[in-house]
């Protein structure tokens, strides 16, 4: 990934915090996400390109702490587009 993908995923990341804040609180890896949430995103923010939308995801769901909370017993309830 080049450093202007990556820059720009870290922007989408903030964004989707200040917009999406209850499935993408600040201490975000404590709320597994629901499955298939990606096009529930793609519907509430037309503006921003699916496909860094994606990646965007991806990378939130593969950090360390969003695989641990899922792990150690925060699985259990995934958190949708309004917590």
């Amino acid at each position: 990934m080049s450093k202007s993908n990556h820059r720009a995923i870290q922007t989408l990341h903030s964004r989707l915090q200040e917009r999406v804040t209850l499935a993408f609180p600040k201490n975000y890896d404590d709320r597994p996400l629901k499955i298939g949430i990606l096009t529930n995103l793609i519907t509430r923010l037309p503006d921003v390109d699916p496909t860094t939308l994606r990646r965007a995801l991806v990378n939130h769901t593969s950090r360390d702490g969003y695989l641990l909370a899922l792990i150690h017993g925060r699985g259990d309830y995934r958190y949708d587009l309004n917590g």
